[in-house]
């Protein structure tokens, strides 16, 4: 599945991404099963875990590979949804 199908139909976009941070993502997807039918699904860089693959969670998975593959950020220090002060 392609992020870009995934993304269409939201204000998001992919030009601040690099085309193999694109392709990382879009290797990692993988399709469950649910009431809706087929769903696209990745696991978390950080979280490890299944989360479904809707725009919003396209682009923080693309921004926690920047943060990891441009910046060496480590992925334990790369926290989701905590407050900075």
């Amino acid at each position: 599945m392609k992020l870009a199908e995934i993304l269409r139909d939201s204000n998001y976009r992919l030009s601040q991404f690099r085309q193999g941070e694109i392709d990382g993502l879009e290797q990692s997807i993988f399709l469950k099963e649910t009431k809706k039918g087929e769903t696209p699904y990745v696991v978390c860089l950080v979280r490890k875990k299944d989360i479904q693959l809707k725009s919003e969670e396209t682009v923080r998975q693309l921004y926690l590979k920047v943060l990891t593959d441009r910046y060496w950020i480590q992925q334990q220090l790369a926290a989701l949804g905590v407050t900075l002060e």
